[in-house]
């Protein structure tokens, strides 16, 4: 059995130790040895002599963060954010952007090369974007004093921020008007607060548990200026105005000459600057040619399905939740596309796909925990390319070693950079048919 310890019944180690950075680990922490533990350390890099906050403790390994940078790395950078080091948004504001990428590609094709016994045969630059002022959507906390922040960086306290430069700035010049607006409300009715931007401009949603006067709404309204303020009571599905009427409220973007819609609850890709390159390369790697039945898992709404459709001759498009699958027909029918077959299914089903026949190629964008059930029912119909989005490597090498296996090969890959300044990455590949057999 693993022994876990407490910093404070660990009596043989500091509270502070002063460290020389050898590494970074894949959440690109700094590593370094202090005894015969491992240090993983916030904010860190390689070569560099810091000063650290001794924080949880397992057997053999310890998590830090650095108090003091004693000698710097040459390319290191000072954040611009005032909240770096404490907000838990961001890890990697001193880092030159060319070091995450580096360090972001490196990783992937390191577990590729451990974990599923391949190399791509081709690796493309990073897919890139702004590296700040790029995030269009993000929820905000509220604690029990009224103060208006994100998760710290360590512990589940809120952080209060006054400037949040990964944020659009539409977004970003919200927040004073915000946190004007809850010093002047009582305490403990708001919990979160969504900010959300589209292509008609900024929209907010407030979640509250209690409910709020209409003198409060309409203080909110004249301090943000914005037509789109939404709010939400507790356990509600729903939204409402600021004159408290129950709406359904819509959103937009335009994407590959398509006008995509959705309720500001669904889910939609954070940084669309990138969500449109991401698009783009996808349609490039996979060449759905326009004889061709395409396969879509994970579909949601239709972010990559409407553009697969306008190049192939048919999408079948299957996603698990039925109210996503029904937005998607909506946005395939006010886009004049008749060429998808929409399908609820759970994907999690290996029978599934049981009906799914004569496919030559297929794209899937599944969460976070990966695509195994859906990677084995595709082996079964066999296209001939499988697109892969990932927005976790760990099931993306898990799942790639098994479209290995079953005789694809891995013909491309990069990473994408969604999330700047944090160890977050998405990837793509591209798997090809081989002739050897699985």
């Amino acid at each position: 059995m693993v022994k876990f310890f407490r910093p404070e019944t660990d009596k043989n180690l500091p509270k502070t130790a002063k460290l020389s950075i050898t590494g970074l680990d894949h959440k690109l922490r700094g590593i370094a040895k202090l005894g015969h533990k491992t240090v993983f350390a916030d904010g860190a890099l390689p070569g560099e002599q810091v000063e650290v906050r001794l924080g949880k403790q397992k057997a053999k390994v310890i998590e830090a963060s650095v108090i003091d940078v004693l000698e710097a790395h040459p390319d290191r950078l000072s954040p611009p954010c005032k909240h770096f080091g404490h907000c838990g948004g961001c890890q990697l504001q001193m880092m030159p952007s060319s070091m995450q990428l580096e360090y972001k590609q490196n990783n992937v094709q390191e577990q590729l090369e451990r974990w599923a016994n391949t190399k791509p045969l081709s690796v493309e630059p990073p897919l890139t974007g702004a590296n700040y002022g790029y995030r269009r959507r993000s929820r905000l906390h509220v604690n029990a004093n009224n103060q208006l922040g994100f998760i710290a960086n360590e512990g589940k306290a809120i952080v209060t921020i006054g400037q949040c430069p990964i944020l659009e700035p539409a977004l970003e010049s919200l927040l004073k008007p915000l946190r004007q607006w809850l010093s002047g409300i009582k305490k403990k009715l708001v919990t979160h607060i969504e900010l959300l931007a589209d292509d008609l401009g900024a929209a907010l949603v407030v979640r509250h548990i209690r409910p709020l006067s209409n003198s409060d709404r309409q203080a909110l309204s004249e301090l943000l200026g914005i037509e789109r303020l939404w709010f939400q009571p507790d356990k509600a599905n729903v939204l409402f105005d600021v004159n408290n009427q129950e709406l359904e409220p819509q959103m937009s973007y335009e994407l590959d000459g398509a006008n995509l819609t959705y309720h500001p609850k669904n889910f939609t890709q954070a940084n669309r600057e990138m969500n449109q390159k991401m698009v783009a390369q996808a349609m490039t790697w996979l060449a759905p040619q326009s004889h061709e039945r395409v396969l879509e898992l994970f579909s949601g709404m239709g972010n990559f399905t409407l553009a697969l459709a306008k190049r192939s001759q048919r999408v079948i498009a299957i996603e698990g939740s039925e109210d996503m699958v029904a937005r998607g027909r909506y946005n395939a029918h006010i886009n004049d596309c008749e060429s998808i077959q929409w399908l609820a299914a759970d994907l999690s089903d290996p029978k599934a796909l049981s009906d799914v026949v004569d496919i030559d190629c297929a794209l899937l964008d599944p969460p976070r925990d990966g695509a195994e059930a859906a990677i084995e029912a595709l082996i079964g119909i066999l296209p001939q390319r499988i697109l892969y989005v990932s927005c976790h490597s760990a099931t993306f090498v898990r799942d790639a070693a098994r479209l290995v296996k079953a005789g694809y090969e891995l013909s491309q890959l990069n990473v994408m950079d969604m999330f700047p300044q944090t160890y977050h990455s998405e990837v793509m590949g591209l798997f090809e048919r081989s002739n050897r057999k699985g």
